[in-house]
């Protein structure tokens, strides 16, 4: 089996994966799961009867159905139909019943029919326009980009192409070197979310911790740094950007997550470890009102993913990378 099941006995053996004594549904991956080993998670989707993984330095998707149960592995590395080379984000197009996955270094969208499984891939072409995800919004698809000066693509789809028919968005930041080109690039390198019924676009900056909130009809747009965010010191010294981890620690934004008619944006407390990689030590989310987002609660061991009708989808990377399913409906 490519999960397994936990019983009481494992929760008095693992009390450091589990955490907060609560007790998941199922874990995949992990220390002790050698069938279903993941990497790092770069993105996860929840779709009506299943979700799908997206590992970082993956050249392809893993689709489990809501019992923890491995249902495809899909796509391989390579520029042929069904390969992917660096695939960099995950939507669903609840409307057309369908999931994307932006392959930038392919140039294109590969969009899946969801049924009982992913079927029937679709190639998308989205040229050099630098877009890097994509969300649906109602009809409509948005794209998201590093290029200034504007973030955003309107996205119309005709003869197997994504075409930019609008651009909108600044690179806005807050940052005392936010007139810099190297840091303004900054404020778009987050995630990408549609809210459809909040009638948004919203985007997060990873290392700057600022969110910005488009009305999807104005396309007015509100930028917002994320109260308690603490972000890595950036500094510039002609063309050269350097990124100094303050002894402290810092944040950097996971995700844009939907959850309980919400949306969330999810961030994890990293910190520096002399000669190595740094250290996670918890997540914390907030929640983005009206008026952007509010300030972050408090710290939890699991990530927050994703939201379904079975619990709440939770990553955890040390000392394994795992997901798990907590029926509680939130992440411990």
């Amino acid at each position: 089996m490519p999960f397994r099941q936990i019983s009481a006995l494992i929760v008095f053996a693992a009390p450091l994966l589990l955490g907060a004594q609560t007790t998941p549904r199922w874990i995949i991956g992990g220390e002790d799961d050698v069938v279903t080993q993941l990497g790092r998670v770069r993105a996860v989707v929840a779709l009506p009867r299943s979700f799908v993984v997206l590992e970082r330095d993956a050249s392809f998707l893993k689709d489990f159905d809501y019992s923890g149960r491995l249902l495809q592995t899909l796509g391989r590395s390579g520029g042929g139909p069904g390969e992917y080379r660096g695939p960099t984000s995950l939507s669903f197009d609840a409307r057309n019943q369908r999931l994307l996955v932006v392959d930038p270094s392919n140039a294109r969208v590969t969009a899946y029919q969801v049924r009982d499984s992913l079927v029937a891939p679709r190639f998308l072409k989205v040229g050099d326009s630098g877009i890097r995800s994509v969300c649906a919004l109602g009809t409509r698809l948005i794209g998201l980009a590093r290029n200034a000066p504007t973030i955003l693509r309107a996205l119309r789809e005709e003869g197997g192409k994504l075409t930019a028919t609008a651009s909108f968005g600044e690179p806005r930041t807050k940052h005392p070197l936010g007139s810099h080109p190297m840091v303004r690039t900054r404020a778009s390198d987050g995630p990408l979310l549609c809210d459809e019924q909040g009638n948004r676009v919203i985007v997060a900056s990873a290392m700057l911790g600022e969110v910005h909130v488009f009305d999807a009809s104005s396309r007015q747009q509100v930028t917002t740094p994320i109260p308690g965010f603490q972000r890595i010191t950036l500094a510039v010294e002609d063309s050269v950007l350097t990124m100094v981890p303050p002894v402290g620690g810092y944040h950097v934004v996971h995700g844009l997550v939907p959850w309980e008619g919400s949306v969330r944006v999810v961030t994890e407390r990293l910190r520096p470890m002399p000669g190595d990689a740094p250290m996670s030590v918890g997540f914390a989310f907030a929640g983005i009102g009206a008026g952007g987002p509010g300030a972050l609660g408090a710290r939890t061991q699991w990530r927050p993913l994703a939201k379904s009708s079975s619990g709440a989808l939770c990553a955890q990377e040390d000392p394994a990378p795992a997901i798990a399913l907590f029926t509680a409906g939130s992440c411990p």
